[in-house]
C-alpha cells in the first residue's frame, strides 16, 4: 500500500478515536487486559511499544493497495463513526457486554480441600468439650477467618442432614 494512503486511513482511525475521545495507545492497553490468543496479544504489544500509529501505518504499508472504491467505503465509514459518538458508544456497550466478566472476590482463606477438611475434623474434635459455635470459633480464629466462612466450609463439607 502506498504511504498516502496508510496515512489516510490512519488519520480516519485516529479521528474516530479522538471523537470518543480515546487514543489508540489507551485502546490497546485496554485490549490488552483481555485472555487474547498468542499472536494477537503479541501484535498489540508490538503497536503499543512502537507507537500506535507510526507501527499500524507500517502494516498497513506493507498491505496490497485496496481499490479505490474500498477506501471510500472505509473512508466513508470511519466518518460516519467520528460524527456519530454514539454510535460508537452503543458499539461498545453491546460488546462489553458480551465480554466474560472479571473473575473476583477474596482469595479462599483455605485454598485446598484437604486443608478444607482438616479444619472440619479440628472442629468435630472440639465438639467433645465445647458447643458447636464455640468449636467452629475457635478453628475459625487458627485460620484467621470469620466465623461464618468456617461455618460455611462446614457446611460444605458436613451438610445438614434433611428430614
Amino acid at each position: 500500500m502506498r504511504t498516502e494512503t496508510a496515512k489516510r486511513l490512519m488519520a480516519a482511525l485516529t479521528g474516530m478515536l479522538e471523537s470518543v475521545g480515546v487514543t489508540g495507545e489507551e485502546t490497546l492497553r485496554v485490549i490488552l487486559q483481555f485472555s487474547l490468543p498468542k499472536k494477537e496479544k503479541a501484535y498489540a504489544k508490538k503497536l503499543l511499544r512502537a507507537g500506535f500509529e507510526a507501527a499500524l501505518t507500517e502494516d498497513l504499508k506493507a498491505q496490497p493497495e485496496p481499490t479505490e472504491a474500498q477506501i471510500a467505503q472505509v473512508m466513508h465509514t470511519m466518518e460516519a463513526l467520528e460524527k456519530s459518538p454514539s454510535q460508537i458508544r452503543r458499539f461498545l456497550l453491546t460488546k462489553g457486554k458480551e465480554l466474560p466478566h472479571d473473575v473476583g472476590g477474596p482469595p479462599k482463606k483455605l485454598p485446598t480441600v484437604s486443608q478444607e477438611k482438616v479444619a472440619c475434623a479440628e472442629v468435630f474434635a472440639l465438639h467433645g468439650d465445647l458447643t458447636h459455635r464455640e468449636a467452629i470459633h475457635l478453628v475459625a480464629l487458627r485460620h484467621k477467618m470469620s466465623d461464618r466462612t468456617m461455618y460455611r466450609i462446614w457446611l460444605k463439607h458436613n451438610p445438614k442432614r434433611k428430614k
